[in-house]
């Protein structure tokens, strides 16, 4: 699809939404006009790309923007991380007693960068009061697994090298959840420390071909089972039951606490819940929060949706809680 082309599906996306709405009833009943607005904008946009090259679609991302009021509450620097390039966020009164965040991005482990979800981890780290390191991992299909896994491993063991492995977290959304469980069931394989804890944003963490069943697809969510396939089918072609590769079949005994947000009309609903009830089940702390209507990692549109806004904060108040106890 022209770029031309795709700028007018998502424009007319954007203003036919809430026509539509007034016609129809929303398109969800949980939906608001803004949720209307930004479900049927980011369908438009998602769906546009299906089948096109990965160098196009990379070449039209751009850098999220900060709003004025996170610009001066989280300062922003780019730096070096385990030989990767980071962006480092420190909100505003955040002193090296307190935690610091690992925080993998998502994109399906072949799109995004730091940069795509710098206005996200900006609020992150000002929720959490925590410095927050966005690692750029190797993506797929240049560096398929276990590239990204041996990034986030590597960056890691240099964040903890000279304190308490208990001081680092980790947080990641959709690919970058996965990423983030996978390198706690590493940790744990290798008889290494564990971090505090992690927070896990719509996590994909089924590649299996239960993970990618077309059946899942729905009317409300932008993801869909193709865009699952093409990005996986470039992250790996090795066996996708690799708990290092889809960790809701890996045992999940060990793993420190775990937070998990979801969307009640996401499409990873199903494995997302399933997760929860293994951590649970292998005595993991784990809490499960689903919001009613919400799309995949709808903490991405928190300039929008104050759903999103609540979430957030519902993050830094469980990371919060823990450190407090520690």
């Amino acid at each position: 699809m022209g770029v031309l082309r795709y700028g007018l599906r998502v424009s007319w996306a954007a203003v036919s939404a809430l026509p539509r709405r007034w016609l129809k009833g929303p398109g969800h009943p949980a939906w608001t006009w803004r949720a209307e607005v930004v479900g049927a904008v980011a369908r438009a946009a998602a769906h546009g790309v299906v089948g096109v090259p990965l160098k196009r679609i990379r070449a039209g991302m751009l850098g999220a923007n900060r709003p004025g009021a996170m610009r001066r509450r989280v300062q922003h620097s780019v730096t070096q991380l385990a030989g990767r390039p980071a962006e480092v966020h420190v909100p505003r009164g955040w002193t090296d007693d307190r935690p610091t965040v690992l925080y993998l991005h998502g994109g399906g482990y072949v799109l995004g960068s730091p940069a795509t979800h710098r206005d996200l981890i900006s609020r992150v780290a000002w929720s959490t009061g925590c410095r927050t390191v966005a690692l750029d991992y190797r993506l797929a299909p240049e560096a398929p697994y276990p590239a990204a896994l041996e990034d986030s491993l590597a960056a890691v063991a240099e964040l903890s090298a000279d304190r308490d492995r208990t001081q680092l977290w980790l947080a990641g959304d959709s690919a970058g959840g996965g990423l983030s469980l996978a390198t706690l069931i590493a940790l744990r394989d290798r008889g290494e420390p564990q971090v505090g804890g992690a927070l896990l944003l719509s996590p994909w963490v089924d590649l299996t071909d239960a993970g990618l069943d077309p059946s899942v697809d729905n009317d409300h969510d932008y993801l869909c089972s193709d865009l699952l396939k093409m990005c996986s089918g470039h992250y790996t072609d090795s066996d996708r039951h690799d708990p290092l590769v889809s960790p809701a079949t890996a045992d999940l005994t060990g793993l420190p606490p775990l937070m998990i947000q979801a969307g009640g009309a996401e499409i990873f609903l199903p494995q997302v819940r399933q997760l929860a009830e293994r951590a649970q089940d292998a005595g993991v702390e784990v809490v499960l929060e689903v919001r009613e209507g919400m799309v995949h990692v709808f903490q991405a549109f928190c300039m929008f949706l104050p759903e999103a806004r609540q979430a957030v904060r519902s993050l830094g108040t469980f990371l919060r809680q823990r450190w407090a106890q520690d």
